[in-house]
């Protein structure tokens, strides 16, 4: 249900972002589905068969959702840039995606199945995720650094990822106290250019002014 309302979501921000943070994205989605297992390794659990394990266990699964759409939102254009001009050999690809991809749901599945049986808990089933999380996230890890060695384009200049914290926050006052004087400035040529119109007690007051001097002429006449 996440997932359906996410998945436009995130074709939007790929796009945006480009290609060249593909890896990034991936890492992203492998991090939110780690901290669904993660969470739910903390949790124990019900002892009684009829006892519910509450709203607490619910709150994990909306992570997961955004992490399983943003990570298969990502995966067709990955391998897009992975084949890169070589086109002929795509549908190839994607055939070969799609039967590891069924193969390793077929195993997880039975495998998961199997432990939760002998253990008769669900942290085993946990365990395994995580794990298959971590190792995921550390063949991404891989793949982020080859990519930036290949194509060096980060979220955030490469003058700014070099500075130290206090440079950083140097540049980032000497900024913002660039951008107060220009509004000022800005503010005052405004003011100066269009000067503010009287308001309405100064307007009824210089009336009474004129309108004095005509009422002392007619009593003297």
């Amino acid at each position: 249900m996440i997932a359906s309302f996410a998945v436009p979501v995130f074709g939007s921000l790929i796009n945006r972002i480009g290609e060249a943070h593909y890896e990034r994205l991936i890492f992203t989605a492998l991090c939110l589905v780690l901290f669904t297992h993660t969470s739910y390794l903390l949790l124990s659990d019900p002892v009684d068969p009829e006892e519910q394990g509450g709203l607490l266990c619910m709150f994990p699964i909306f992570f997961f959702g955004f992490g399983h759409a943003l990570f298969s939102t990502i995966v067709g254009p990955m391998v897009n840039k992975t084949v890169g001009n070589n086109k002929s050999i795509l549908t190839n690809c994607f055939s070969l995606l799609k039967i590891t991809e069924s193969t390793c749901v077929m195993i997880m599945t039975q495998l998961t199945g199997f432990l939760r049986e002998k253990t008769h808990s669900f942290t085993s089933v946990s365990l395994l995720m995580a794990f298959s999380s971590i190792v995921a996230m550390s063949i991404t890890y891989v793949m982020i650094r080859d990519s930036d060695k290949q194509t060096p384009q980060y979220l955030v200049p490469a003058e700014l990822s070099k500075m130290s914290w206090k440079e950083l926050k140097t540049l980032v006052t000497d900024k913002l106290s660039q951008f107060a004087i220009s509004m000022s400035d800005l503010v005052y040529e405004r003011e100066v250019q269009e000067p503010k119109a009287p308001s309405k007690a100064l307007v009824a007051e210089s009336k009474k002014k004129e309108v004095a001097p005509a009422e002392v002429e007619e009593e003297g006449k």
